[in-house]
């Protein structure tokens, strides 16, 4: 290509970069190097023939070669800071065209960023599994608060209902909302360790008295089938007595091996201390069913 040759393909050059820029056609060349040997001859071409006022004599080739000198210098520091911030090595291909290649130092980074990736991702199913664990804790609490529990028989004391080793459910939330029932089978305690089971017999405000083996509420026999054999001991019960108000008198089904509320120990219940009606038995299998 000779001299002449070379000036037209720069003044070329410089107006098609322009058009192909605004476009949105030009998209950052990796040859941006190999512009910057067309401006010179342009340049000085155009200043030749300004001076010879010849055909080259135009505003707008100079601003259009202006305009692709900040075009160069522009893409050339995009290409800097490329390297700079990816730690690129810049190389020149068999054929003469430069082309970026990544250091060891970029691995380096990318293992640290897919270590600290991974760390991060760690540390969120860990406070996920920390979450999930609270909230099924406080679910199970409010639960067992406030709505329902499970216990276990111990003892014969409510013998032909239930049995020694028999997994029960108790319901809370009917008595956060209703009044115990009776014959309702409740959980109270006895001691901070020890729960009993018993029967509810009296309501609050009745009286109570037991003669003969037979129970009488306010004077009148109480018609039950709940109790196993006729009771032997009245207790605190043999002399009529009436319940206070929000008192129980419960008895075990067993009568005669029950310690209830004929015993000075047990005494009346108080409603503020009931925990819950038994109403269901899920174990053993065999006896799988409601509670009566």
């Amino acid at each position: 290509m000779n001299k002449e040759e070379e000036i037209e393909d720069s003044l070329r050059f410089c107006k098609e970069m322009q058009l192909y820029y605004k476009s949105g056609l030009f998209d950052n060349p990796k040859n941006v190097f190999e512009w910057e040997k067309y401006i010179p001859l342009a340049r000085e071409e155009v200043k030749k023939n300004c001076q010879e006022k010849n055909v080259y004599q135009d505003k707008r080739l100079e601003e259009v070669i202006q305009y692709t000198t900040r075009l160069v210098e522009t893409e050339k520091q995009k290409e800097t800071d490329f390297v700079k911030d990816n730690d690129f090595s810049i190389g020149v291909s068999g054929d003469g065209t430069i082309v970026l290649e990544p250091t060891e130092q970029t691995d380096l980074h990318e293992e640290e960023k897919t270590e600290r990736s991974f760390l991060g991702i760690v540390l969120c199913r860990f406070v996920e599994v920390v979450v999930c664990i609270i909230l099924a804790f406080c679910i199970s609490a409010g639960f067992n608060k406030f709505v329902g529990t499970h216990t276990m028989v111990e003892g014969s004391s409510m013998e032909g209902t239930l049995h020694n080793g028999d997994y029960l459910l108790v319901d809370k939330l009917s008595y956060n909302l209703g009044k115990p029932k009776r014959f309702d089978i409740i959980i109270f305690p006895y001691s901070e360790e020890i729960y009993y089971i018993k029967r509810i017999i009296g309501m609050p405000g009745e009286k109570i008295r037991i003669a003969d083996g037979k129970i009488y509420i306010n004077g009148e026999e109480l018609v039950e089938s709940y109790g196993t054999e006729p009771m032997l001991d009245g207790g605190v019960a043999t002399e009529e007595f009436s319940l206070g108000e929000k008192e129980y008198f419960v008895l075990g089904d067993n009568r005669n091996h029950s310690t209830d509320s004929r015993s000075e120990n047990v005494g009346t219940i108080k409603e503020e201390n009931i925990i819950g009606k038994a109403f269901f038995r899920f174990y053993p299998f065999g006896n799988l069913g409601k509670i009566e």
